[in-house]
């Protein structure tokens, strides 16, 4: 089952990433060229932090989307 997280530039949502997720993002960083998602620790927990870019992302069966901030 695919579940979609929605958020917007900058802001951070909980997630609990595994190291597959970690090694997908690593290689969406690496083919972009920069960091669109960025996984961190906040407050102990584990979340998914969007950057600058905005658009569709699909980790495993997670989507994250991307909305500018207005």
């Amino acid at each position: 089952m695919t579940s979609t997280i929605t958020l917007f530039e900058h802001q951070d949502e909980p997630f609990p990433w595994a190291d597959r997720d970690l090694s997908l993002l690593e290689r969406l960083r690496r083919s972009v060229g920069t960091e669109v998602l960025r996984a961190t620790v906040r407050g102990g927990k584990s979340v998914v932090q969007a950057t600058q870019h905005v658009g569709v992302i699909r980790l495993g069966n997670q989507t994250i989307q991307v909305l500018p901030k207005i």
